[in-house]
């Protein structure tokens, strides 16, 4: 309508090493618990019980809707880099969207470029350039695909060249 040009969001991928005092995760989360806590919770509790590893982080939680349970964490705050070493010891990173919101977080972007599989609860994130059943796994009406989760995760995703600096550097040129 304006004669503008759309580009998808840039990510970069920031070398972090691996941090091996961080254990080993099949999916992990990190967030403010906002409106979400209850659906975190119950997807936290639906993954346990197919005996999977999970590390979630979560932050603004008060004391009395805390449960202790092993691999549900709460936090004042992450650092991105700390944030970036639960990645690298993850199988899968999990997006829960606030409120049924629409459009891709930094959480897809980071499971794009470190090679991660996301399970998310965002469904219109099937109209979007890269999605791929092979890397997102949608979460429908408290579904969750676990075979999806357990599956080996031994690929380069695609999509990374897509929503890289460089990219965005030669869209630029070429428009110019």
């Amino acid at each position: 309508m304006y004669g503008f040009e759309y580009h998808p969001t840039v990510f970069s991928n920031f070398p972090v090493s691996i941090d091996y005092t961080i254990p080993e995760s099949d999916v992990y989360f990190v967030g403010l618990a906002k409106d979400r806590l209850n659906i975190v919770i119950d997807i936290f509790y639906k993954l346990r019980a197919e005996g999977l590893i999970c590390d979630f982080n979560l932050s603004g939680v008060a004391l009395n809707q805390q449960i202790k349970e092993e691999g549900l964490n709460y936090i004042d705050k992450m650092n991105y880099i700390e944030n970036l070493k639960h990645i690298r010891r993850t199988n899968c990173i999990l997006e829960v969207v606030q409120n049924n919101a629409k459009g891709s977080t930094l959480r897809t972007w980071e499971a794009i470029m470190y090679d991660k599989k996301l399970l998310t609860n965002n469904l219109s994130i099937k109209d979007d350039f890269y999605y791929n059943k092979q890397f997102i796994s949608l979460i429908n009406d408290g579904n969750i695909d676990i075979e999806f989760i357990k599956q080996e995760n031994l690929y380069n995703n695609p999509f990374k060249k897509h929503i890289s600096p460089n990219n965005l550097l030669e869209f630029i040129n070429r428009m110019l």
